[in-house]
Parts: structure tokens; C-alpha cells; sequence
């Protein structure tokens, strides 16, 4: 898409370059158009909203189902 996500993880202590997962210690930065893109935005949204779309399918008793890509006809 061309964006970017920085300081996903920092460094915790340089020396051991021991890094953790960064949950509101550190500020995060969003880069738009930073690369080129691989894919168009509007087809990564396109795909987004289709993931969203199957993980919210339920079957006729409420719950959740999968979306089931076995088979080459699915």
C-alpha cells in the first residue's frame, strides 16, 4: 500500500539489544506514501473489508463459522 509503521518495538537495553513490543511506551509514527506501493490502496482496502466481512459470518445458531478455502471450488 506505501505506508508504514515506525517504532513498532524499541530497545530496551543496548547492550543485551534486548527489544519489546511497543504498547504505548515509546510514540508511534505513521508514514503515508513513504514507498512505492506493491498493490493499490483501494484494492488493500478491498481486501480488508472482505477479511472483515468473513470473520463476521455466522451460521443460523449465532455462531461464529470459518471460511473454509479447502477445495479449489471454494
Amino acid at each position: 500500500m506505501g505506508d508504514a509503521l515506525l517504532q513498532k518495538t524499541y530497545t530496551v537495553d543496548f547492550l543485551r539489544k534486548k527489544r519489546i513490543k511497543n504498547t504505548g511506551q515509546m510514540p508511534q509514527y505513521y508514514v503515508s506514501d513513504c514507498h512505492e506501493p506493491i498493490i493499490p490502496k483501494e484494492l488493500f482496502m478491498q481486501v480488508q473489508e472482505e477479511i472483515a466481512k468473513r470473520s463476521s459470518i455466522a451460521d443460523c445458531n449465532g455462531r461464529k463459522r470459518g471460511f473454509s478455502a479447502n477445495s479449489c471450488f471454494t
